[in-house]
Protein backbone atom coordinates (compact mmCIF):
# COMPACT_ATOMS: atom_id res chain seq x y z
CA UNK A 1 0.00 0.00 0.00
CA UNK A 2 1.10 3.43 -0.85
CA UNK A 3 2.09 6.03 1.38
CA UNK A 4 -0.70 8.78 1.83
CA UNK A 5 0.96 11.93 0.56
CA UNK A 6 -2.82 14.47 -0.10
CA UNK A 7 -1.89 17.07 2.10
CA UNK A 8 2.13 16.26 3.43
CA UNK A 9 3.44 18.27 6.22
CA UNK A 10 6.04 20.90 4.88
CA UNK A 11 8.22 19.53 7.81
CA UNK A 12 7.68 15.62 6.07
CA UNK A 13 8.36 17.29 2.54
CA UNK A 14 11.78 18.80 3.39
CA UNK A 15 13.03 18.52 7.35
CA UNK A 16 16.34 21.07 6.52
CA UNK A 17 17.58 20.51 10.83
CA UNK A 18 18.04 16.45 8.72
CA UNK A 19 20.79 17.89 6.46
CA UNK A 20 21.74 20.77 8.43
CA UNK A 21 22.85 18.09 11.38
CA UNK A 22 24.98 16.12 7.84
CA UNK A 23 26.34 19.10 6.99
CA UNK A 24 27.30 19.76 10.36
CA UNK A 25 25.83 23.02 9.59
CA UNK A 26 27.94 24.29 6.92
CA UNK A 27 25.65 26.10 4.62
CA UNK A 28 27.76 25.71 1.28
CA UNK A 29 27.91 22.22 1.70
CA UNK A 30 23.88 21.98 2.33
CA UNK A 31 23.49 23.91 -0.79
CA UNK A 32 25.42 21.80 -2.35
CA UNK A 33 23.95 18.73 -1.37
CA UNK A 34 20.25 20.32 -1.91
CA UNK A 35 21.10 21.41 -5.53
CA UNK A 36 23.00 17.98 -6.25
CA UNK A 37 19.80 16.13 -4.97
CA UNK A 38 16.87 17.83 -7.01
CA UNK A 39 18.66 16.83 -9.78
CA UNK A 40 19.65 13.17 -8.87
CA UNK A 41 16.16 12.92 -7.72
CA UNK A 42 14.58 13.59 -10.96
CA UNK A 43 16.98 11.68 -12.55
CA UNK A 44 16.50 8.47 -10.72
CA UNK A 45 12.07 8.99 -11.03
CA UNK A 46 13.30 9.39 -14.93
CA UNK A 47 14.86 6.24 -14.45
CA UNK A 48 11.90 4.23 -12.76
CA UNK A 49 9.47 5.26 -15.42
CA UNK A 50 11.75 3.74 -18.26
CA UNK A 51 13.18 0.75 -16.89
CA UNK A 52 10.81 -2.88 -16.62
CA UNK A 53 14.10 -4.18 -15.64
CA UNK A 54 13.63 -5.78 -11.44
CA UNK A 55 17.21 -5.06 -10.96
CA UNK A 56 17.25 -1.49 -11.96
CA UNK A 57 13.97 -0.91 -10.67
CA UNK A 58 15.37 -1.82 -7.30
CA UNK A 59 18.40 0.27 -7.21
CA UNK A 60 17.00 3.43 -8.82
CA UNK A 61 14.31 3.23 -6.11
CA UNK A 62 16.76 2.38 -3.00
CA UNK A 63 18.81 5.23 -4.45
CA UNK A 64 16.02 7.91 -4.43
CA UNK A 65 15.14 6.07 -1.00
CA UNK A 66 18.59 7.08 0.66
CA UNK A 67 19.67 10.09 -1.00
CA UNK A 68 15.85 11.36 0.22
CA UNK A 69 16.28 10.19 3.26
CA UNK A 70 20.29 12.01 3.53
CA UNK A 71 18.52 15.26 2.92
CA UNK A 72 15.25 15.19 5.06
CA UNK A 73 12.88 14.40 2.40
CA UNK A 74 10.53 11.93 4.47
CA UNK A 75 7.30 11.81 2.13
CA UNK A 76 9.66 11.03 -0.89
CA UNK A 77 12.08 8.56 0.96
CA UNK A 78 8.83 6.75 1.94
CA UNK A 79 7.45 6.18 -1.76
CA UNK A 80 10.82 5.22 -2.52
CA UNK A 81 11.04 2.59 -0.01
CA UNK A 82 7.63 0.90 -1.16
CA UNK A 83 9.02 0.85 -4.86
CA UNK A 84 12.11 -0.47 -3.36
CA UNK A 85 10.13 -3.07 -1.70
CA UNK A 86 7.70 -4.28 -4.17
CA UNK A 87 10.99 -5.19 -6.17
CA UNK A 88 12.89 -6.87 -3.14
CA UNK A 89 9.43 -9.62 -3.31
CA UNK A 90 9.88 -9.77 -7.02
CA UNK A 91 7.44 -7.25 -8.54
CA UNK A 92 8.15 -4.80 -11.03
CA UNK A 93 5.29 -2.51 -10.76
CA UNK A 94 2.85 -2.68 -14.11
CA UNK A 95 0.15 -1.05 -15.59
CA UNK A 96 -2.29 1.37 -12.95
CA UNK A 97 0.00 0.12 -9.88
CA UNK A 98 2.95 1.22 -12.12
CA UNK A 99 1.23 4.59 -13.34
CA UNK A 100 -0.02 5.44 -9.56
CA UNK A 101 3.13 5.01 -7.89
CA UNK A 102 4.95 7.14 -10.33
CA UNK A 103 2.86 9.76 -10.73
CA UNK A 104 3.61 9.82 -6.51
CA UNK A 105 6.85 9.99 -6.74
CA UNK A 106 6.94 12.70 -9.48
CA UNK A 107 4.12 14.68 -7.03
CA UNK A 108 5.89 14.52 -4.05
CA UNK A 109 9.41 15.04 -5.73
CA UNK A 110 8.10 18.63 -7.25
CA UNK A 111 6.47 19.33 -3.81
CA UNK A 112 9.80 18.51 -2.26
CA UNK A 113 11.80 20.21 -4.64
CA UNK A 114 9.70 23.54 -4.30
CA UNK A 115 10.05 23.26 -0.55
CA UNK A 116 14.40 22.99 -1.20
CA UNK A 117 13.77 25.99 -3.33
CA UNK A 118 11.79 27.98 -0.34
CA UNK A 119 14.97 26.90 1.90
CA UNK A 120 17.86 27.87 -0.94
CA UNK A 121 17.47 31.32 -0.13
CA UNK A 122 18.01 31.50 3.66
CA UNK A 123 21.32 29.72 3.90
Amino acid sequence: MLPQIDAPAQSDLFEPAQLRRQAMGDATLMHEVLVMFRDHARALIAELDATGDLAAWRMAAHSLKGTARTVGAHVLAALAAEAERLAAGGVCPQGPDRTALLSQLARTAKLTESAINEFLPTL
